[in-house]
């Protein structure tokens, strides 16, 4: 027996949940659409897509899709996170919000965790040149 179509009013809807894109926040209203710069990373797009496989001369339409999808991600994910933000500050995202709205994404969760410490690090390793700098520098 055939599984059954479903009917137009519940196609392609998710129940109990609002519309959501691939970020898992809401979906970018259309005026936000519109203020989206073009050329972001079109400088740095193709180099990234020929290190994951891609030809080395791309097509511009295929890095201008892939420019707009990750532009539209990470608005998504930074609204998703601006909505959720532990500060209780309006406009203040601090990194634990972006954590949080990826957190049950295990890779993304422990890239944002690597990416948190090795910040830390350079932080602590600028402090201690520095440091070492106003040494020489002082008679």
């Amino acid at each position: 027996m055939a599984p059954q179509a479903k009917s137009h009013k519940t196609a392609g809807k998710k129940k109990g949940k609002k519309a959501q894109d691939a970020a898992g926040g809401p979906a970018v209203p259309a005026a936000l659409a519109s203020l989206r710069k073009r050329g972001l990373f079109s400088k740095d797009l193709p180099t990234m897509m020929y290190g994951y496989g891609d030809t080395r001369n791309h097509y511009q339409a295929t890095v201008d899709l892939v420019e707009d999808i990750t532009i539209e991600y990470a608005t998504a994910l930074t609204q998703s996170a601006m909505d959720r933000t532990s500060t209780g500050k309006a406009g203040k995202l601090q990194a634990e919000d972006v954590l949080f709205v990826v957190r049950k994404d295990p890779k993304k969760f422990a890239r944002g965790m690597q990416l948190l410490q090795l910040n830390e690090e350079i932080k602590s390793a600028k402090k201690v040149f520095e440091e070492e700098e106003t040494m020489k520098d002082e008679p």
